[in-house]
């Protein structure tokens, strides 16, 4: 094994101030981790259908009670409350699947990373100072929670119909056009 597999390793199990960069091919994927924080910053390059060049740019943080995701180019994203052990146990078994068509890497193991480098990524860690700023989601994206949303939703009356300007005050407040 070798020491970018180990450094990243120990970084994920010991929480240690470590930031680890994954590059292949213009694409770039550069972790940040401090004690069970996590912030994941991406960059892929891409052609649109024009055959022109796009640059796409990604986060993640994971500051411990909060899953927060977003991208430069809508300023919007996700919040979604972390689950607890017992509901991480409940829900291991669908998460296999999801990460399997998942583009970001878990990095949970040795196997994990050494299969990334296998695909040809080059892995560079750097054990050191993270700060803690990270780890706060910035304040000009638009944080939108589905679980919060979906209870949001109001139910039909009892003719099965809705009432539309409930529905569009949730479409304003989540931001539909």
């Amino acid at each position: 094994m070798d020491n970018e597999t180990q450094e990243f390793a120990k970084a994920i199990e010991s929480g240690k101030p470590t930031v680890c960069t994954m590059t292949k091919a213009g694409d770039t994927m550069e972790y940040s981790i401090k004690g069970k924080m996590m912030k994941i910053d991406t960059t892929s390059l891409s052609k649109n259908d024009k055959g022109e060049e796009v640059k796409t740019v990604g986060h993640m943080i994971s500051d411990t009670k909060f899953l927060y995701t977003w991208d430069d180019k809508t300023k919007s994203g996700a919040k979604m409350a972390i689950p607890t052990e017992e509901e991480t146990k409940k829900i291991a078994e669908d998460s296999k699947k999801l990460q399997a068509d998942s583009k970001v890497p878990k990095l949970e193991s040795e196997a994990d990373f050494d299969s990334y480098k296998n695909e040809g990524y080059t892995v560079s860690c750097k054990a050191g100072n993270v700060d803690d700023s990270l780890f706060v989601p910035p304040t000009d994206v638009k944080f939108v929670d589905p679980a919060e949303m979906m209870r949001a939703i109001p139910s039909p009356d009892a003719n099965g119909q809705y009432d539309m300007s409930k529905l569009e005050e949730l479409q304003k407040q989540y931001g539909g056009e």
